[in-house]
């Protein structure tokens, strides 16, 4: 059932509306009187006024009749309460703005932000930028540090344990020792790799955008440096190797990076070799980029794929991270680099 009104019931309403309009039309007067008198302060204003009045009041009040005096009092507090009750918020001004008319008329102005707002907001992003980097640096440095905190005692565990292998002063006494020596050697490569790794992930992921894109890496250096690395497993494995990578071509990516994303899948591939198996590693240009592929023939201890070892999972992630693309099939591994445009002429010695 619809809503019905009254005519008195309506006069009644129109009458509220009319009194209430009355009120803050008063307050709204009262509220620009008191932040004029206060000089852009209203409570400040206020104070001043109603001292004024109190001042007044005194110096009349031997003049006026106790009803005059008890009705301006009345006033005066009459007004204080209807300023207090109804906020500045409530003036004319207001009122105007959210009325039908004027909304229909024009959409609300949003109001505009302030020079210092922008200044702070651009302050802070710079800030936040700021610690960013400098985090990002921090980061890199602490990795370097315990980098080579680690590879300090490597050096001497992988030095003395091969010296005991090999027996260089003279025999260990029994052939168990040579055998834990050798193992203590191999524990150490697997140790040196976990944090070459870590330092060779830690540097990408600090690095900025400029250093990912003007660094250089000698694709054949990098590669020898792999084999390097695997030669002590390639002699226990009996596994023969050759490098066919074109010495003059440069890639664009992380030296380190490259170097870690080549051991990682020439450890991938010994996993999978046995005795008497060969491993290659050649190069070829497609175009604007060099693809460096591990190719694994002869005998194969294992038909898993190349996928499931961790040394491939790294492989992997360092790839992602410095830009490059791997595939395998099994027996051939290929990661594809972004060729460099030119060799850095100037940068050599003619």
């Amino acid at each position: 059932m619809a809503w019905t009104w009254s005519a008195p019931q309506r006069g009644t309403v129109a009458g509220a509306v009319a009194v209430m309009n009355g009120h803050r039309v008063l307050n709204s007067a009262i509220h620009r009187a008191a932040v004029t008198l206060g000089r852009g302060d209203a409570a400040r204003g206020l104070s001043i006024g109603f001292a004024a009045f109190l001042t007044i009041a005194g110096a009349a009040a031997p003049n006026l009749s106790s009803t005059a005096m008890t009705a301006i009092l009345f006033m005066t507090g009459a007004s204080l309460v209807l300023f207090a009750a109804f906020p500045p918020s409530g003036s004319l001004l207001d009122s105007a703005t959210t009325s039908p008319e004027a909304t229909d008329a024009a959409p609300p102005i949003a109001p505009q932000r302030t020079a210092a707002v922008c200044l702070q907001e651009l302050l802070i992003t710079h800030s936040a930028a700021s610690t960013s980097a400098t985090d990002r640096i921090a980061f890199a440095r602490l990795t370097a540090h315990m980098s080579h905190e680690l590879r300090t005692p490597l050096n001497a565990i992988l030095g003395f344990s091969e010296m005991m292998s090999n027996e260089v002063f003279g025999p260990l006494g029994s052939s168990c020792y040579a055998t834990y020596a050798r193992d203590i050697h191999a524990s150490g490569i697997s140790l040196l790799k976990s944090a070459e790794d870590a330092l060779a992930i830690t540097s990408l992921l600090t690095a900025t955008e400029h250093q990912h894109r003007t660094l250089l890496t000698h694709a054949s250096t990098a590669a020898r440096d792999a084999l390097q690395f695997h030669t002590t497993a390639f002699a226990a494995n009996g596994i023969s190797t050759c490098c066919t990578v074109d010495e003059d071509t440069e890639i664009l990516a992380d030296p380190q990076a490259v170097r870690q994303l080549l051991i990682n899948l020439m450890s991938d591939a010994t996993a999978r070799a046995t005795t008497g198996a060969h491993i290659a590693i050649v190069s070829r240009t497609v175009g604007c980029e060099l693809e460096i592929g591990i190719t694994v023939t002869g005998p194969m201890a294992t038909a898993q794929s190349a996928s499931e070892s961790f040394s491939m999972l790294l492989a992997r992630t360092l790839a992602e991270l410095c830009g490059a693309k791997l595939a395998t099939d099994g027996q051939n591994t290929t990661a594809r680099f972004t060729r460099a445009a030119q060799n850095d002429f100037f940068g050599r010695s003619h």
